[in-house]
């Protein structure tokens, strides 16, 4: 081929690929930008559906906390309601009492009214006869001008020695007429206080004895109790403080303690060493400390129990434990938590028909004889050591103080300390309430009877109704009734000043004048 013709060729050629490659490029290029376009509109959609799904959502959990919202608002107005009502009952209570309160307050005044009517009424008449009496002393003294030779100054003596007797006479009469109604009236609303409370008292006392009996499945373990040359029995006793008996009595052995706590110690740990089989000083050692630490959380739990069934409120836990401390003591055979509240129900009886503050006399009564758990402790009298317990551990001042007197050993200083005092003697003297040796019975009985027969004129004495009255038969040709009075009266001072007994003794003297006379 001609080289003339290779240049065109050439160049054409050139041409066509610059043109397909702008093409090509061109192509490319409209290419690239509908695929960004499609890439633009398909992300623009993924986020459009993401904000669509998100508000979704954040709408969702906006209903879910407007609706936790509405019930949390809804349950705190329940709370208040409820909290509402609770006040409204309370004022309602107290409304209650105050109008209770007021009521009593009004009978006082009426009461106070009619007495002071009635002493209005007296003063009335002893005006009247003050005026009878002027009159009568007129007429005597013109009567004693004209027929006697006394002076004027005789005359008067005379006629006042005359009439101040008469008015004495008269208005010992009133005054005694006044203090027998008042004593009456006194001993009625006594007794009806007190008969409300017992009556509405039902508890029992159960007294405990000195000894526990433990059974043993074996006589065979009585060797394995005693140990090698009794070191078993005396590690035990050791760490008890119990008298461990073990004697011929087949399957029995005896724990013997004045102390109810420390046998009631020593009976858990025997029970766990029989059931444990493995008995030696160590392991004895072991199971008493156990016990006692198990024993003093029971003690909380039974002064806790305590103070729920009594219904007193919250009290310190030391307090709590000395009360659980009080079913393991006695007092003459009587168990002293069963006495305590035996006490605080009798003192709220008491507070009820008196009208105070029934939690307080309730807590008082309680706690009254909270110093014998701690006596082995502390040193003094039991109404000292309550008084400080309850002191220390922030009680009411008027518990304390009915604490310290309900012995009289210090002054009361408020009606709780009055209840308390009276509430314990009543529950102490009690039939049934406190046991004692027959030994000690009888010589009470000998006592009372030897007291009412060293004064002169007596015949016989009888002590009846297990030592609660005694019946004296007087000589009558010695003893007049006028002396009958006085007798009786120097009797009881004697029992009072040189004996020591539950309740009070009656004393009953009786005077007969037989008269024979035999017609022949």
């Amino acid at each position: 081929m001609e080289p003339t013709y290779l240049i065109p060729c050439v160049i054409s050629g050139v041409i066509s690929l610059i043109c397909g490659f702008f093409a090509s490029n061109f192509l490319t290029k409209s290419k690239f930008n509908a695929l960004e376009a499609s890439e633009k509109k398909r992300y623009e959609d993924l986020i459009e559906a993401k904000e669509v799904k998100f508000k979704g959502e954040a709408k969702l959990e906006a209903q879910d906390d407007a609706k936790k919202f509405k019930d949390d608002i809804q349950k705190e107005l329940q709370d208040k309601r409820e909290s509402l009502k609770g006040l409204e009952k309370q004022i309602q209570k107290r409304e209650d009492v105050i109008e209770k309160r007021a009521e009593w307050v009004e009978s006082q005044e009426k009461n106070i009214k009619s007495n002071e009517e009635k002493n209005e009424t007296v003063k009335v008449k002893l005006d009247e006869r003050s005026k009878e009496i002027q009159n009568i002393v007129d007429r005597e003294k013109a009567e004693l001008y004209k027929i006697s030779n006394l002076s004027l100054a005789d005359a008067k003596d005379l006629l006042l020695t005359k009439i101040k007797d008469e008015v004495e006479t008269e208005s010992s009469q009133i005054i005694r007429d006044n203090l027998e109604k008042i004593e009456e009236d006194s001993e009625k609303n006594a007794q009806k206080i007190i008969g409300l409370a017992i009556t509405r008292l039902a508890s029992q006392v159960t007294a405990e004895t000195t000894t526990s009996t433990l059974d043993l499945p074996s006589d065979d373990l009585k060797g394995k109790i005693i140990g090698r040359e009794g070191r078993n029995i005396r590690a035990f006793e050791k760490a008890t403080g119990v008298d461990l008996i073990v004697d011929d009595t087949p399957g029995v052995i005896i724990l013997s303690s004045f102390d109810i706590l420390r046998r009631e110690v020593a009976k858990r740990s025997m029970q766990t060493l029989l059931k444990d089989g493995r008995i030696h000083p160590a392991r004895i050692e072991e199971v008493v400390r156990g016990i006692e630490e198990t024993l003093e959380k029971e003690l909380i739990e039974i002064g806790t129990k305590t103070c729920q069934e009594m219904r007193i409120g919250k009290m310190h836990p030391k307090l709590r434990y000395y009360l659980g401390k009080m079913k393991y003591r006695t007092s003459y055979g009587q168990s002293m938590l069963s006495h305590s509240k035996e006490v605080a129900d009798i003192c709220a009886s008491l507070a009820g028909e008196l009208k105070v503050d029934i939690t307080v006399a309730k807590r008082a009564g309680l706690l009254h004889d909270i110093g014998k758990a701690a006596d082995q402790e502390m040193e003094g009298t039991h109404p000292q050591i309550g008084s400080e317990l309850t002191k220390k551990y922030d009680e009411h001042p008027y518990i304390v103080n009915a604490v310290a007197s309900h012995h009289e050993d210090v002054e009361m200083i408020s009606i709780y300390s009055f209840l308390t005092m009276a509430a314990d003697a009543i529950s102490s003297a009690r039939p049934g309430a406190r046991r004692e040796t027959s030994e000690s019975y009888i010589k009470r009985l000998e006592n009372l009877e030897a007291i009412a027969n060293d004064f002169d004129g007596v015949e016989q004495t009888f002590a009846i109704q297990a030592g609660r009255e005694i019946r004296v038969l007087t000589d009558s040709s010695k003893i007049s009734d006028e002396k009958a009075t006085i007798l009786a009266r120097d009797i009881a001072n004697r029992i009072e000043n040189e004996m020591q007994y539950p309740g009070h003794v009656k004393v009953t003297v009786l005077r007969e004048l037989r008269v024979e006379v035999f017609a022949k």
